[in-house]
């Protein structure tokens, strides 16, 4: 049918004519079916040329890729959890403010930047990081970032918490900003020592028969564009 097919592990992008695109999504859920798959409706959506899609943490918008709101929003769930449990632990070993708030620093850079010497090619920061187009998205992780470690050190979400835990305090920590990491990996790649592109449109997730959602893999239909001005040619996507 003369579509643009590209697949990174469960996740399936395919752009297509307009004309093209009923067929097209009826013959992957018919593949689908052959395996014993089905279409998760919920995860599933269609975008026409100039609206935003979504594709692999990414969104791409008006010609540009930045974070998913997906991204932020998980980003921001999992530090959130982090700090509380330091705070319980801050209350079962009496530990120091200075303790947990180093603490809550390396565990965080761990998970964006990696451990030097383990895994050091694939983290948060490589994956995410190289594609974006700039920062935007960036300053508001980062302040969550630094709010949650305040918290850690002070128990309080509040404005007052930067007077006594300033930037400063921070950085002696061990905090790295992502918009930092953003600028430094144009120069090099991203570890918590330092300060392109695909397009993703029907989306679908799809889950085996008969299990439960939350146990199945998942597969996304994600209509891409490629170099060039497909974008004013094509009106339909599956994602």
């Amino acid at each position: 049918m003369g579509a643009t097919y590209a697949r990174y592990s469960d996740d399936i992008v395919v752009l297509a004519p307009p004309q093209d695109l009923a067929g097209l999504e009826h013959l992957i859920r018919c593949r689908l079916a052959e395996r014993w798959l089905e279409v998760n409706e919920s995860k599933s959506a269609v975008s026409q040329p100039g609206e935003p899609w979504d594709f692999l943490g990414f969104r791409y918008s008006t010609g540009s890729i930045g974070l998913a709101p997906i991204t932020g929003r998980k980003l921001r769930a999992r530090t959130t959890r982090l700090a509380r449990a330091l705070l319980r632990w801050r209350e079962r070993t009496a530990a120091t403010p200075d303790r947990a708030l180093v603490a809550f620093l390396r565990r965080t850079n761990r998970r964006l930047y990696g451990t030097p010497g383990e895994r050091g090619d694939f983290s948060w920061a490589t994956w995410f990081l190289p594609m974006l187009d700039g920062p935007a998205g960036l300053e508001a992780l980062d302040q969550h970032l630094q709010r949650e470690a305040r918290y850690v050190a002070t128990e309080r979400r509040t404005p007052g918490t930067r007077g006594t835990v300033p930037d400063g305090a921070l950085t002696r920590a061990g905090h790295v900003p992502l918009v930092a990491a953003v600028w430094a990996m144009r120069q090099g790649p991203a570890t918590s020592n330092t300060t392109s592109r695909s397009a993703p449109t029907k989306r679908t997730r799809a889950r085996p028969s008969g299990r439960d959602a939350s146990d199945a893999p998942s597969i996304s239909f994600t209509g891409a564009l490629p170099p060039g001005g497909a974008h004013s040619r094509c009106s339909g996507w599956i994602r």
